[in-house]
């Protein structure tokens, strides 16, 4: 592997299951499993869960997930099996093992912000200090449209006036080049795939960080090299 920072993923959509911040309409209603949907939110209806209501916005529902954190994750949820230690919610929300929560702040600690949950001592759920959106002011492009090179933020609809989060964004991290001050951080775009509440984060570690993890074989967790300067 090249010397650059990685891109911190999972390795299986098999192992995407169970809601956090959300449950189903109707709870009688048969859901299509994770691992035939990887790139759709769930089939069933789902609405987001009472206690984070304030915290979605009233024009486009896009849900801002660190005030719902901040507030107190629910209590009756804990990762099924089998537990590895990097677990992702339906609604793709990926949570990590206490054990790999405490390699990555060995070099990391103040780069991250580590949320307990309350019915699962074993796992925290991170979000990052620093985060890369949608620049402001960005071009709107079409979807058949040429882009040219560089651009790896791309929307394709303009923002909600209201939250002004984007309907519709793509992130190419080919065309990234993670600043060379990264430790830890993390990219984030929405989509309009069905729920349309929470956005898509893609993970990015230094290269320093990405060698302090490597040796110790955590589970359903992989080290891509997939920037512009990896």
């Amino acid at each position: 592997m090249s010397d650059g920072p990685r891109e911190l993923e999972y390795r299986s959509d098999r192992l995407v299951n169970g809601r956090l911040l959300t449950r189903q309409v109707n709870p009688r209603e048969k859901d299509v499993p994770a691992k035939y949907r990887p790139w759709v939110g769930p089939v069933v209806a789902v609405e987001l869960l009472p206690q984070y209501r304030r915290f979605q916005c009233k024009r486009c529902g896009r849900v801002d997930e660190a005030k719902c954190f901040r507030r107190g994750l629910p209590k009756d949820f804990a990762v099924p099996a089998p537990r590895p230690d990097l677990h992702v919610t339906d609604e793709y929300i990926k949570l990590w093992s206490s054990r790999l929560a405490d390699r990555v702040c060995d070099v990391a600690a103040k780069h991250v912000e580590l949320f307990e949950l309350p019915g699962d001592r074993g796992y925290v759920v991170p979000w990052p200090r620093r985060l890369f959106t949608v620049p402001k002011g960005s071009k709107i492009y079409r979807e058949s449209q040429k882009i040219p090179k560089g651009v790896a933020f791309r929307p394709y609809s303009k923002p909600c006036p209201a939250c002004g989060r984007y309907r519709s964004t793509t992130f190419w991290s080919q065309e990234f080049t993670v600043p060379a001050d990264v430790v830890l951080a993390a990219t984030a775009i929405d989509t309009d795939d069905y729920p349309g509440m929470f956005r898509s984060l893609s993970w990015i570690v230094s290269a320093d960080l990405a060698q302090h993890l490597r040796p110790m074989k955590f589970t359903n967790v992989k080290l891509s090299a997939s920037f512009a300067n990896s």
